[in-house]
Order: structure tokens, then C-alpha cells, then sequence
């Protein structure tokens, strides 16, 4: 299945990695231009285990995902 995940934070990425460690198909998105600054490989080292598997960067969808997961924060500005 292919799971695509958007705000890849530290949210984003436990479900990245977990999807990944599993065998899943895992697209982190990202804005344009900033591909670079995140890693290929997630490190997880937590009660679900200790492994590294390895992510897809994408700041741009080029094919359908099956899931699509909002992993984004809210805004710290906004009212209560």
C-alpha cells in the first residue's frame, strides 16, 4: 500500500518509520526545496523497537497514494 505523509515531524515521522519498519510504501512530503534537509533513512528508537528503515522524500506527488496522513501542527497563533 502506498501511504503518503504530510508534515513530517516527529509525528509524521513515527508513523513514516513504523508504515516503513513494516514493509509499507512511505512518501514523506515536504515543501519545495527543502527535499534535502530531511534524512532517507528514519532512526526510531522507542517501545515500538529500534531500526532505521528507509523513506522516500517527495515534494510533489508524481503518483496516487491509497493513504494520505496530516501529521501537521497547529498554528501556535491561533485563538482559543
Amino acid at each position: 500500500m502506498r501511504h503518503g505523509i504530510l508534515g513530517a515531524g516527529g509525528v509524521g515521522g513515527l508513523i513514516g518509520a513504523v508504515l516503513a519498519h513494516a514493509g509499507e510504501n512511505v512518501r514523506l512530503m515536504v515543501r519545495p526545496g527543502t527535499e534535502s534537509l530531511y534524512p532517507r533513512e528514519l532512526s526510531l528508537d522507542s517501545r515500538f523497537g529500534q531500526f532505521a528503515p528507509s523513506v522516500s522524500v517527495i515534494a510533489e506527488l508524481e503518483e496516487p497514494v491509497e493513504i494520505l496522513w496530516i501529521t501537521v501542527k497547529a498554528s501556535s497563533s491561533m485563538p482559543p
